[in-house]
């Protein structure tokens, strides 16, 4: 979360106090951080991490569903000197802050934001790399 890291299908509705609509089963977990902590992170990473590994990627197709944890297991990044600096409720009030500065210039409509749907609509990630 975060300025510009828009959490599009809660803040908006909330403030046009329209419904909101919540997918899953309400056992989900997820671990919020705020933009600049986790840009903070992979800065950390780059400049302290390990190099002794090596990761792959393989492009695969988009998955079918829902993922239901999302959370931040970050002992080695703390390890690294590493910490989270904005707290959730100071990062969801500048969130707030800035959807009410800017939600109707930004979201004029947000019924299908509401409704669930995705407002994606470039699906190039799922072609994989560029050849």
């Amino acid at each position: 979360m975060g300025l510009l890291n828009i959490p599009r299908k809660s803040c908006p509705p909330l403030m046009q106090k329209k419904p909101l609509t919540i997918q899953g089963t309400g056992l989900n977990i997820r671990r919020y951080l705020y933009g600049a902590d986790a840009a903070d992170g992979f800065d950390t990473l780059l400049h302290k991490g390990s190099t002794d590994f090596t990761r792959s990627l393989t492009w695969i197709p988009d998955r079918p569903f829902n993922g239901t944890d999302y959370w931040l297991d970050g002992p080695k990044l703390a390890a690294l000197g590493w910490r989270q600096r904005v707290s959730f409720s100071e990062g969801l009030e500048a969130s707030l802050n800035w959807y009410r500065e800017n939600l109707d210039s930004w979201w004029p409509e947000v019924s299908e934001t509401i409704n669930g749907a995705s407002t994606a609509t470039n699906e190039s990630h799922l072609r994989g790399p560029p050849a």
